[in-house]
Parts: structure tokens; C-alpha cells; sequence
């Protein structure tokens, strides 16, 4: 529930800033997508 609220926040900045572009005219924000999930190690 909690990645679904997060996704909707994240669309919804990124379409209210979709009218901002560099000096090549390609959008300032945009979403990179999705990082592999990382396996953490502990030396505990």
C-alpha cells in the first residue's frame, strides 16, 4: 500500500514538472526507473 502511495506521489511531481526543460529542450525531471534490490551484509 505504502509503494503505491509513493508511485502516485512521484507521477504526480513528475507530471506538475513536465514543463521544465534544459537549454536542449529535454525535461529536467524525469523518473531513472528502478535500482536492483541490494543484499546487505552485517558484521554484527
Amino acid at each position: 500500500m505504502l509503494q503505491m502511495v509513493l508511485d502516485n506521489e512521484i507521477a504526480e511531481y513528475i507530471d506538475a514538472h513536465s514543463n521544465l526543460v534544459d537549454e536542449n529542450n529535454r525535461r529536467i525531471i524525469v523518473r531513472n526507473g528502478y535500482s536492483p534490490k541490494w543484499m546487505i551484509i552485517s558484521g554484527m
